[in-house]
């Protein structure tokens, strides 16, 4: 999936998307709308803007994955480890990989630290509502009386009776 980012001129990339994997919604950002860069408070205002349990988002150049105010938030930072002058320091090429089943999101992050591929795996979990079962109707009313087409109609039910007396429909 690509978004637009903020030099690219093109238009024909959305500035955002969402993809459902039931249960789960996933926003993807580039992440230059976030301010300040890489803020989380920022991007989880970005999140429940989007309504989605995990944002994808980027523009930092940083990898970063943790779960906040109950959402889970991915940056997989650079894959060829470009500079940015947003950090000091040596950047550090990193790129993620995503793995859904049903509410539990593992994520892959591999990193080239030292010459050295490096990976860790990352777990979040969707809270999700249990499933109530669907309440049963009461059981119907239990009549005192049987319809017997001998007898003429209904009866009280229980021990016999002389006389079968009449069903009112």
């Amino acid at each position: 999936m690509l978004t637009r980012g903020p030099y690219l001129q093109s238009t024909s990339s959305p500035p955002s998307a969402t993809v459902v994997h039931a249960p789960i919604r996933i926003g993807i950002v580039h992440g230059h709308q976030c301010i300040p860069t890489g803020d989380l408070d920022a991007l989880s205002t970005i999140a429940r803007q989007m309504d989605v349990d995990v944002l994808v988002s980027g523009h930092t150049h940083t990898f970063q994955a943790i779960e906040y105010d109950g959402r889970f938030f991915v940056n997989p930072g650079s894959a060829t480890g470009a500079w940015t002058g947003l950090h000091s320091g040596d950047p550090t090429p990193s790129f993620a990989l995503m793995d859904i089943q049903g509410a539990v999101v593992v994520t892959y992050v591999y990193q080239l630290v030292e010459g050295e591929v490096r990976v860790e795996k990352i777990e979040y979990r969707k809270e999700v509502e249990a499933v109530k079962p669907a309440v049963a109707p009461p059981p119907l009313a239990q009549s005192n009386s049987v319809y017997s087409s001998a007898g003429g109609g209904f009866a009280p039910s229980g021990p016999a009776s002389p006389q079968a007396t009449q069903g009112v429909w």
